[in-house]
């Protein structure tokens, strides 16, 4: 087990007897799909039940408010768009499964922040833009990610705040709260001060300022 942007990020190995079926294609990815569950099982659950059953249905990520589980090899394809075996959502893009869609609350907005940092870092692991994107309901019709789609903020929501973190990863994932030295340096230069001493009390000194403790 490791993390990912500090989320714990878990590998369950699909059995090799549910490949052809689960997984049937190599697939260079070339993007994400994002959906909603449309239950409240957790990422491990969902897993498990996806590599178990019997149907073609398939997706490569579950992400609730505590992990994110893999549930297929990343270089094989899912069955998770609807759009037919040679659809470009079944074929190209990563299944992202958010948990705990059907009844909201602090855990379903905890894995919808999981899930938006963990494709915003995907895309700049793999070169990929917000172009690369996608929701279910971009392949097939379905209103899916339906949480998403009713909340106000909608997919375009999602979006936005896929490229804020997108954008400061790709700027060195530097905090908008960081520190810049630099203006420091420019207030501590200003106002002609020629003072080169390193002294506080001397500096206040030859600016005729009191140099008693209380007042530095």
């Amino acid at each position: 087990m490791t993390t990912k942007n500090g989320v714990k990020y878990v590998i369950e190995k699909l059995p090799n007897n549910k490949l052809t079926l689960k997984a049937t294609n190599r697939m260079k990815p070339k993007g994400y799909t994002l959906h909603n569950t449309y239950n409240d099982a957790a990422a491990l659950n969902e897993i498990s039940y996806m590599q178990t059953n019997n149907k073609q249905i398939s997706f490569h990520f579950a992400v609730d408010n505590l992990r994110i589980v893999q549930g297929l090899p990343l270089d094989r394809n899912g069955w998770h768009a609807g759009d037919g075996r040679n659809g470009y959502g079944n074929r190209n893009t990563y299944g992202v499964e958010i948990c705990y869609s059907k009844s909201g609350g602090e855990r379903y907005d905890q894995a919808e922040t999981n899930a938006i940092l963990f494709v915003a870092n995907g895309l700049v692991e793999n070169g990929w833009d917000m172009s690369d994107v996608h929701k279910h309901q971009d392949w097939s019709g379905k209103n899916c990610p339906h949480r998403i789609l009713a909340r106000s903020r909608g997919w375009q929501g999602i979006l936005n705040a896929i490229e804020k973190e997108f954008n400061r990863l790709k700027g060195g994932g530097k905090s908008n709260t960081t520190s810049k030295p630099s203006n420091d340096k420019k207030e501590q230069s200003s106002g002609g001060n020629s003072y080169k001493g390193s002294s506080i009390v001397d500096y206040l000194k030859q600016k005729g300022i009191n140099s008693s403790p209380a007042n530095r």
